[in-house]
């Protein structure tokens, strides 16, 4: 494991408050609806190990992933969330960190999941950086986070300070943009859980009428989005042979360097040498 780097202080009680939230009844419809679209997005996310990072309570995506090791990494430790914590069965140590410092090695894992890792980050950037830097190239990432152009995202008006109201609620185009930069390919988003937020939980959207017009139309107005990813894989260096045979052409033969265009010649300097 490589060193810790604390270049960012990390807001705990926050995350304190997050997992409270997601152990009430409607985080846990949040929760369900996430994992629901994220275990339907698992097609080619396999590998040698997997980390799950969690600001939730149910840990058993990790489960349904097909890798041979999973890590898990809770964004807190709150003790009062522990009765309603669901645990993965096949999971092997769990550890609580911060987002934007994680304790591992460069492309230590062939997958990596972040259930609202960004929105709880003090510099949501620097955490993706380094979801970035733990994913091997080629990996899947797979990503949650709060929709600020939803109803959940006009009460942050009202409830500024409350849970989970009080965190980053970044877009999804956005953080995509992100992704671009850093050298991934984005792949399937989808938008989830159209209930209104309590105390105004008039579930309009997930009403069974409507769901063959949800699968058609898919409104980007749900609480949360879901994302999918693939890392850049690593670039092939031509071999070294290669390139000798390729240099010793050039340069021991001069017929071959003018056909390879490697030498200029100037009308003006030759006539000047006659």
């Amino acid at each position: 494991m490589c060193a810790l780097r604390f270049e960012t202080a990390f807001d705990a009680p926050r995350a304190s408050q997050t997992a409270r939230f997601f152990a009430s009844p409607m985080g846990q419809r949040l929760e369900k609806a996430e994992l629901a679209a994220l275990r339907e997005r698992l097609s080619g996310c396999a590998g040698a190990r997997a980390l799950v990072l969690t600001a939730g309570v149910d840990e058993r995506l990790a489960d349904a992933l097909p890798v041979a090791r999973r890590h898990i990494v809770r964004l807190s430790a709150e003790e009062t969330v522990l009765p309603a914590r669901r645990r993965a069965i096949s999971s092997g140590a769990i550890t609580v960190a911060d987002p934007a410092n994680l304790p591992f090695e460069n492309d230590a894992f062939d997958v990596v999941v972040s259930l609202h890792g960004l929105d709880l980050a003090d510099r949501p950037q620097q955490a993706l950086r380094e979801l970035s830097r733990v994913l091997a190239p080629g990996g899947r990432l797979l990503m949650t986070g709060f929709n600020p152009w939803s109803s959940w995202g006009l009460r942050r008006f009202l409830t500024p300070r409350q849970a989970p109201w009080n965190s980053h609620f970044l877009g999804a185009r956005r953080v995509g943009d992100w992704l671009s930069v850093l050298d991934f390919t984005l792949g399937d988003l989808c938008h989830v859980h159209y209930r209104l937020p309590e105390p105004w939980g008039w579930p309009f959207w997930e009403h069974p009428g409507l769901k063959g017009l949800k699968a058609w139309l898919q409104p980007p107005l749900g609480a949360a989005w879901v994302l999918k990813a693939r890392h850049a894989p690593a670039l092939a260096l031509p071999e070294a042979r290669s390139l000798r045979r390729s240099r010793r052409a050039v340069v021991g033969s001069p017929s071959a360097a003018r056909e390879s265009g490697s030498i200029l010649r100037f009308p003006e300097n030759d006539d000047r040498a006659r």
